[in-house]
């Protein structure tokens, strides 16, 4: 209990008044949370961003500060890496808007793409990459009729990015085009997407599986 002293009253007497403690710590955020209050930010007041920092540990957290990034794409973000980690799943890419920036905090520790996966593909904005390794990053190009390109192992930076590293060590990273289909096959595979599995079927694209098509 907090107890707080008041003013003497006009019969001389003090008087006290209480407040009520402070609550406890609240429960951290999951990652469906995030996501919605991101959205809701963006929805509600176009133009107003609300930077936040992530602390990034493991597999969850860094999927949940990407997905949170990428539904607030006009704030300056960060993330701060406590913990080196095994990813075991593909995280969003970072699209940020003209202006913002996303700082990335590596404190020295590693995130080990497992040879499957990539960690950072920046897509748009400004990224500052620091301290941080990267150890058996892995970019796969989609298959399909053309096999898609498999580019920037550890990380992608797209035409529409500014990036800079600074202290940043790259160990065993890989990428790897997608696989050619046989004669009438569907379109080409993507940058991570499968091409479309029968004749007309579309290409694949972003992540994006290509669309199914007839004989």
């Amino acid at each position: 209990m907090v107890w707080k002293k008041s003013n003497k009253g006009a019969d001389g007497a003090s008087r006290r008044s209480t407040s009520a403690p402070a609550s406890a710590s609240a429960k951290p955020a999951s990652p469906q949370t995030l996501l919605a209050t991101g959205a809701a930010i963006a929805a509600a007041a176009p133009g107003v961003a609300e930077a936040a920092t992530f602390n990034v540990s493991d597999q969850a957290s860094f999927e949940a500060a990407m997905a949170a990034m990428a539904a607030d794409r006009s704030a300056n973000h960060t993330i701060n890496i406590t913990a080196s980690f095994q990813m075991s799943a593909p995280v969003a890419p970072i699209v940020a808007d003209s202006g913002a920036v996303i700082t990335i905090n590596g404190n020295g520790f590693t995130i080990d793409g497992a040879s499957s996966f990539r960690p950072f593909f920046i897509y748009s904005g400004e990224v500052n990459i620091a301290d941080l390794n990267f150890a058996n990053a892995s970019a796969q190009g989609g298959d399909g009729a053309g096999g898609g390109m498999g580019a920037g192992g550890a990380v992608f930076v797209n035409s529409l990015a500014v990036v800079s590293l600074t202290n940043v060590a790259i160990t065993n990273a890989s990428a790897v085009g997608g696989d050619g289909g046989q004669q009438f096959q569907g379109g080409g595979g993507g940058l991570g997407g499968t091409g479309g599995s029968e004749p007309g079927g579309g290409g694949g694209g972003l992540y994006g599986a290509g669309g199914a098509g007839s004989e």
